[in-house]
């Protein structure tokens, strides 16, 4: 994956909007098989640092962080923003629908100036503009010349301000001897929520959206658009977090990324009881778009 770097900062270039862009190909992974015996980084575990970004100052080129700590001057990092999609909100099968990505998935690399406190000053001007709203983070980018995997690289696990990715460059030789793997570290799942049920085999929960006190549905999975209140719970998929199955006992939805995912399993209950014949519905395909890179949806309760 190739990753475009940005002009060094230059604060009137910033106010009159004249500045250009460079465009240098970086690789997020760069695989080659190594057999001989020069010295190599041994890599293994979490080998990342991660802050949410709680405001920008675009121009002078500064981020606010949740917590500095672990990141060092000279450092190269990636910004990227995690949400701020914005979706349709109707009780059809157009919930969820993406009618603007917003700065979602919107992503660069940069390398730390200064740091005082939390503040981080970056070396570039920021090629994007970014919404803190959307989940913000900072991420290190370590530079090595030789490694080697000796056990499985992980990200840390998304959780809800940072988290979800692994990120470095390696300059020459790359030896895999485990794993790189994000798996299941991406937006969370749907949690339980347990409210008693008055449902019974006449009952047609077929909404798309519910409250968090209605019994109808279960909580939807966590995606590139945030949560709707009010419209916590149901089959509609949260755009590309799953639905959560509505009364009685049907599946979530699965959570996608660039495809579409699988719906949940419905119920039937012999003679005169509660059926769950509306599932949860998954989640939706993401734009396939070069610029942006999204982590994958949650599945639905």
């Amino acid at each position: 994956m190739r990753l475009p770097e940005t002009n060094p900062a230059d604060k009137n270039s910033c106010l009159t909007n004249t500045f250009t862009m460079k465009s240098h190909p970086i690789f997020i992974f760069s695989l080659f098989l190594s057999i001989s015996s020069f010295s190599q980084t041994p890599l293994a575990g979490i080998i990342n640092q991660y802050t949410k970004v709680e405001a920008i100052d675009r121009c002078q080129g500064k981020l606010t962080t949740g917590d500095a700590t672990g990141f060092a001057v000279g450092e190269q990092v990636l910004l990227i923003q995690m949400k701020g999609a914005q979706i349709n909100a109707s009780n059809s099968e157009n919930f969820g629908n993406i009618e603007d990505p917003g700065s979602s998935g919107l992503f660069e690399k940069n390398e730390i100036a200064a740091i005082n406190g939390n503040e981080i000053t970056l070396k570039y001007l920021l090629r994007n503009d970014y919404d803190v709203n959307g989940a913000v983070q900072l991420i290190s980018f370590p530079v090595f010349e030789n490694a080697v995997v000796t056990e499985t690289v992980l990200a840390a696990a998304w959780d809800g301000e940072k988290g979800g990715v692994v990120a470095l460059e390696v300059t020459a030789d790359l030896t895999l001897e485990a794993n790189i793997a994000a798996n299941g570290a991406g937006f969370r799942g749907a949690a339980t929520n347990t409210v008693a049920s008055d449902c019974n085999f006449l009952t047609n929960a077929n909404d798309y959206h519910y409250n968090l006190t209605n019994w109808r549905g279960a909580p939807k999975g966590e995606g590139v658009a945030a949560i709707l209140p009010g419209k916590e719970q149901g089959r509609g998929a949260q755009a590309n977090g799953g639905g959560g199955g509505n009364d009685h006992n049907a599946g979530g939805g699965g959570g996608a990324n660039l495809s579409a995912a699988g719906q949940g399993g419905e119920t039937r209950s012999p003679g005169f009881n509660c059926d769950g014949a509306f599932p949860g519905i998954g989640g939706k395909a993401l734009p396939d778009d070069s610029v942006r890179w999204y982590l994958g949806g949650g599945g639905g309760a």
